[in-house]
């Protein structure tokens, strides 16, 4: 579930980048295309090249739409992980609780059994959730 969480970061990470992108490189379009409106005469030569610019300013417009859906898709997906660990942590919380010995360690090999019990507490209780039974 961890590595899910950190693929989503790097996915929102990386659609962002692709957004910031698409959006400088409309914007330098749009600039492009302005100049080249104002300055150029009405010759095939200068319309080829506006129809040009006008395909790729659609095109980056498209991919920039896309890159948004995808965005908010990987959102959706983070906080789906994100309520599921919740939920998680919770049923884990209810499931298991250090017993009052184990709040105060009285040494290193007493803090190493509560941290054992703990472990296999965790172990049975992961058996559980990954077989479907969640009934804590």
């Amino acid at each position: 579930m961890k590595e899910f969480g950190i693929a989503i970061g790097v996915l929102l990470a990386v659609i962002l980048g692709n957004i910031a992108i698409t959006e400088y490189q409309l914007y330098k379009a749009g600039l492009v295309m302005s100049g080249v409106t104002d300055s150029l005469d009405r010759t095939s030569r200068h319309n080829a090249e506006i129809s040009r610019l006008r395909v790729s300013i659609a095109n980056l417009t498209r991919a920039n739409r896309k890159l948004r859906q995808d965005l908010a898709s990987a959102q959706k997906d983070l906080k789906a992980y994100k309520a599921v660990k919740s939920a998680k942590q919770q049923a884990f919380a209810k499931y298991h609780t250090d017993s009052e010995d184990c709040l105060i360690f009285d040494g290193d090999a007493h803090m190493v059994e509560c941290q054992n019990v703990k472990m296999r507490a965790k172990k049975e209780f992961e058996r559980l959730w990954q077989s479907g039974q969640r009934l804590f």
